[in-house]
């Protein structure tokens, strides 16, 4: 019996000795597993947040998402689930709530800086306040667990956490409540840093130093999608494991120390993964931001009670065999969120009871030592920025009225002759007399010799620093004075260095009116309210680049250049233009047409000066690129070429071709750049194609990235419509460089074959994509979808265009069938765009003229030329000359517009009353039939069949005939054709008129 005790003891002491390994092992793994489980859920939050902001999310989505979001908790509910241990699960989340407001929100307040005064703001109050009910209505259903009551309330508590993500989130949107701030993690994170500098809005003109240092740091610090993806995935699956890892521990410690899995839960397990909030809230009351506080703390619980605890709700439906929370814990719970939405309240009755003496009744109640407060300068209330705009005028103009009644010499003389009338015109326009001249940093590539200068100092920088060698030379102080020679090779291009040296050039500036601030103050104002279908599109789609310029002409005192002068009147132009069209209130209240004259004087002036042409700078972009719309509209190619020519020039001399340009900027000025930079890029693969000459942005040059969809509703669908029409550019850049370009001209015909199918599918593919587009979501998507009609008209020209050099078989003399069908549905399209033009729902909001503007000055009629043709070679083919026709009369609905429409119309009706007049001719004639169509093969076998296309047709017609037809301005072939039908109409009998 002794030596039975003795084995059994040992047996015991063993056993004992196993179990205290046990445990310690599982502890180990228990406290190491917590950081990987802070890391996985820091870098997951971190760069989901980064990765869904450079997609377009929103950024109250983001800050819902990521401000007191529970990750980590999450994932150790899901696996104690997983691993059958519910109890472990409720724990955790009852004492996690728990310990988020005595220990961290508590820890906040005591951290706080001596002598400092809370204050809770309104958003604070609500947050609280709704944490409260929820857990007045998940107290009561936690205590009583039955299958029913946990299934159903576990649903309901998780379509409550879906409608309090909406619901909160659109009251931010509305500005009701502040966005939560900060994280539920205390990261550090470089590109958390860069992601706040790139989130927050600046004004254009703020200040240099610190938009130097922003955009330096961004530009450090920003990494690839690929990168934060990378990383995002494995913060995913560090979470998970550590969540599947921590739960398993915990589990074995309560078993092999023998208390409950509830009571783990709640002290120890939710102590340790709460400890992150802890520190954050230590650092927020130490900087005396309480907003943090309340975010964190409330978000953190209303995660908890709703999500978390809903998933277990759901997954164990009241099926809880290792116990639950009781009474106590529950108490502490409901207690501690009445006490934080007390004190939050509590501190508001304080604000409004206060006697405001000093020391006030605030500092008396508490004990504190009262410290008479200030406003700072250099943090001003919030105000309207309308009112500070109205007010910020009008102090302005009452400056100018006292100047200009001081005593002046030359001033007196002019008034006394002018009288008050010219005298309010001559403060108006002495605002524009003296424009500031730009002093745009120019781009310069690898192989300039400034930038290898650059490269070979830091190269012999790092060798210095390397070697450590000993010379009897300064290496610093050579390095300093390379370094200094270096420093006006970086400098910005001056305004003389676009100047010769006897030019007076910018000594002399056009002389700009102003609009009354009346209006444009009204302007701003219903920008807020509805904002213009211009300010969508293509190379505008930020109001507040708008709203910078305005702010720049009216609301400071700095001079402003032209190019700034010239973009907001440009943009003022579309804007009220198109309140016109739409019959805005605002034309009742203003003379608004009055005013478009107005501004387009003055953009037309600034357009047409030395500056705007010669100078590169963003402000001189925009206003270029504006001005080629205006060129387009007015039918006028050669004046848009010209513009275009400058608009490219200043893009390549300021690397907006380069993506590496746009991270030196914030990053709404990089997209407002980016936007300028492919609006031209369109516009020049489309002249150029047009024209029949190279483009001046070659896609060899070009690796920016496509413009930012913007998360809005009304900008969206014309944003992707935005980054299709940059795709559907580089097809039409393609198309002149492999079929009519010179290089083109002498490939051979397998080759030519081959780019013909390549292109065509090409375009086929990106049709597809057009169709995909949804417009059913916009406010003005009727308007949306008549631009996609004009996409339309560009679509089958284009590729008729590449189906016209397409090889033909001896049945088709010269011209294939998919040509022929291509430009009969282009010619259709036609019809139905312009019918689309005159019956659209909005009264005034379109018209036949806009039709010549939008759709014909922008598109090329070569499908005219193809049915023409088509139609003198086939026998009684009647059906193609009545199509002939139809275009001719919606031709002739325009001919007045412009003076290319009504040139197109000549030379297009002539067309058509040539066609009618040989099938006519053949029809009466079986000779004159046999005539024809031995002179057509002729014509088809002196012109090779694989080159057919506009070559033999100019061979036939003229040699500059395509390129004036093309171009919308066919002067010469206009005389030549007038003379024709003069001289010649007489021999042809019968023909209509």
């Amino acid at each position: 019996m002794t030596t039975i005790s003795v084995n059994s003891s040992a047996v015991s002491t063993d056993g004992d000795c196993i179990n205290g390994d046990a445990i310690a092992y599982n502890v180990a793994i228990f406290i190491s597993t917590l950081f990987l489980l802070e890391f996985g859920a820091d870098k997951f939050v971190d760069h989901t947040a980064i990765v869904a902001r450079r997609t377009g999310i929103p950024d109250i989505i983001i800050a819902l998402l990521t401000a007191g979001a529970e990750w980590e908790e999450l994932v150790v509910v899901v696996a104690s689930l997983a691993q059958g241990r519910p109890s472990l699960a409720v724990g955790n989340i009852i004492g996690s709530a728990i310990s988020n407001i005595l220990g961290a929100f508590s820890l906040g307040l005591l951290f706080r800086p001596t002598g400092s005064h809370i204050e809770f703001d309104r958003s604070s109050r609500i947050y609280s306040l709704c944490l409260l009910v929820i857990t007045t209505f998940v107290v009561p259903i936690i205590y009583f667990y039955r299958r029913i009551i946990w299934l159903v309330c576990g649903s309901v508590l998780i379509a409550l956490f879906a409608i309090y993500l909406i619901s909160i989130g659109w009251a931010i949107s509305r500005g009701s409540l502040a966005a939560p701030e900060g994280s539920d993690d205390d990261s550090s994170d470089d590109e958390s840093d860069t992601l706040s500098i790139e989130s927050t809005p600046s004004r254009v003109g703020g200040s240099p130093e610190v938009a130097g240092v922003t955009n330096v740091s961004s530009h450090r610090r920003r990494q690839s999608l690929g990168y934060h993806v990378g990383l995002l995935v494995l913060g995913f699956l560090a979470v998970c494991l550590a969540g599947y890892v921590l739960s398993h521990a915990a589990i074995n410690v309560t078993d092999a120390i023998g208390i409950s899995d509830v009571l783990f839960g709640i002290v120890i397990l939710a102590i340790a993964t709460t400890l992150p909030e802890k520190f954050v809230a230590v650092l927020s009351g130490n900087r005396g931001h309480v907003g943090i506080l309340v975010a964190n703390t409330v978000g953190s619980n209303v995660f908890l009670l709703l999500l978390c605890l809903g998933i277990v709700m759901v997954d164990t439906s009241g099926n809880i065999n290792e116990g639950n929370v009781k009474i106590p814990e529950l108490c502490i719970l409901w207690s501690s969120t009445l006490a934080l939405t007390i004190s939050c309240e509590a501190c508001r009755m304080r604000k409004i009871r206060c006697d405001r003496s000093t020391p006030c009744s605030n500092c008396r109640t508490a004990n504190l030592t009262c410290q008479t407060v200030y406003p700072r300068a250099d943090v001003p209330p919030k105000r309207d920025r309308i009112a500070q705009l109205e007010e910020r005028v009008k102090y302005l103009c009452d400056r100018l009225s006292t100047t200009e009644t001081q005593p002046n010499s030359t001033n007196a003389t002019r008034d006394s002759t002018t009288g008050p009338a010219s005298s309010a015109a001559s403060i108006l326009t002495s605002q524009h007399e003296s424009f500031r001249v730009d002093d745009p940093g120019v781009y310069q590539g690898g192989s300039s010799f400034s930038d290898q200068s650059v490269q070979a100092n830091d190269i012999s920088q790092s060798s210095i620093a390397a070697s450590n060698i000993v010379s009897r030379y300064d290496l610093d102080t050579i390095s300093r004075q390379l370094k200094d020679h270096l420093q006006p090779l970086d400098m910005p291009a001056l305004s003389k260095d676009y100047q010769l040296s006897s030019s007076v050039t910018s000594k002399h500036h056009p002389e700009m009116e102003l609009l009354p601030t009346q209006l444009v103050v009204a302007v701003l104002q219903q920008l807020k309210v509805n904002r213009p279908i211009f300010l969508c599109s293509f190379l505008i789609n930020d109001p507040s680049l708008f709203e910078t310029l305005c702010q720049q002409a009216y609301y400071t005192a700095a001079p402003l250049s032209l190019g700034q002068a010239t973009s907001m009147y440009g943009v003022m132009y579309y804007v009220l233009k198109e309140y016109v069209l739409l019959q805005s209130p605002l034309a009742q209240e203003h003379d608004l047409k009055a005013h478009i004259s107005t501004c387009e004087r003055n953009f037309s002036r600034g357009i047409e000066t030395y500056q705007a042409l010669a100078m590169p700078c963003f402000e001189n972009v925009f206003s270029l690129a504006l001005g080629m719309t205006k060129a387009q509209e007015e039918g006028k190619p050669f004046l848009c070429c010209t513009l275009l020519a400058a608009a490219a020039s200043h893009c390549r001399m300021l690397g907006y071709c380069q993506e590496a340009t746009y991270g030196k900027h914030q990053a709404r000025r990089a997209d407002q750049m980016r936007r300028a930079f492919w609006s031209i890029y369109i516009t020049d693969k489309n002249m150029s194609l047009l024209q029949g000459r190279p483009s001046y942005l070659q896609d060899t040059e070009v690796d920016a990235w496509y413009p930012r969809v913007s998360p809005d509703a009304p900008c969206k669908a014309w944003d992707e419509l935005f980054i299709l029409g940059i795709k559907f550019a580089k097809i039409q850049g393609e198309v002149y460089g492999h079929l009519y370009s010179s290089t083109a001209r002498h490939s051979s015909p397998a080759q030519q074959e081959q780019a013909v199918n390549q292109l065509s599918d090409k375009m086929q593919s990106w049709y597809i994509d057009l169709g995909k587009l949804d417009s059913s979501q916009m406010k003005d998507h009727k308007v949306f979808e008549l631009s996609k009609k004009s996409w339309d008209v560009m679509y089958y020209s284009t590729l008729t265009l590449i189906l016209i050099k397409a090889t033909t078989t001896d049945e088709e003399s010269g011209i294939s069938l998919k040509c022929v069908e291509a430009a009969r549905a282009g010619l259709q399209s036609h019809l139905i765009c312009f019918s689309s033009y005159q019956t659209i729902d909005s009264p005034g909001l379109v018209s036949e003229s806009d039709y010549a503007s939008w759709v014909l000055h922008q598109s090329s009629l070569n499908p005219f030329i193809v049915i023409f043709l088509h139609a003198i070679d086939v026998d009684n083919d009647m059906e193609d000359v009545c199509l002939l026709d139809h275009m001719v009369a919606v031709l002739e609905r325009i001919s007045g517009v412009s003076h290319a429409c009504q040139t197109l119309f000549k030379v297009c009706s002539t067309f058509a009353r040539l066609a009618r007049a040989l099938i006519e001719a053949r029809m009466n004639s079986a000779a004159s039939h046999s005539q024809a169509r031995d002179a057509l093969q002729a014509f088809t076998e002196t012109h090779s069949v694989s080159q057919f296309g506009l070559e033999p047709f100019e061979g036939f017609f003229g040699a500059n005939m395509i390129e004036q037809l093309t171009n919308h301005e066919s002067y010469s072939f206009a005389s030549m054709l007038g003379s024709w039908t003069t001289d010649e109409t007489e021999t042809i009998r019968g023909v209509p008129e």
